[in-house]
């Protein structure tokens, strides 16, 4: 739609990458790691436009598993490796890292 004309790319990227692996958003608990202006707001914004109910996670978030566990989206924009773990996340979840190098 016309509000998605000024989209931030990485955020409208990672929004594609997960609509074109098949993930469902209306009624999702998604939950998004890093909370910058340029990634973790955004697509924070957008998931909760496309029905998702978005819990924004950060480097001060006490046990992050807590919120991981029972998320059917996970959206890492933290720049850390590793920081999401197969551990921390339930089966048949979605998960895009917006990594940096």
């Amino acid at each position: 739609g016309d509000s998605d004309c000024f989209a931030p790319p990485t955020a409208a990227g990672a929004i594609e990458i997960l609509k074109r692996n098949g993930a469902k958003f209306a009624g999702s608990n998604a939950v998004v790691v890093g909370r910058s202006i340029i990634v973790g707001k955004p697509l924070a914004m957008m998931l909760s436009n496309l029905d998702a109910t978005v819990t924004i996670c950060h480097s001060k978030t006490k046990n992050l598993a807590e919120h991981t566990e029972n998320a059917d989206i996970i959206a890492s924009a933290t720049g850390i490796p590793g920081l999401i773990t197969p551990q921390i996340v339930k089966k048949g979840a979605y998960v895009v890292d917006i990594g940096t190098a």
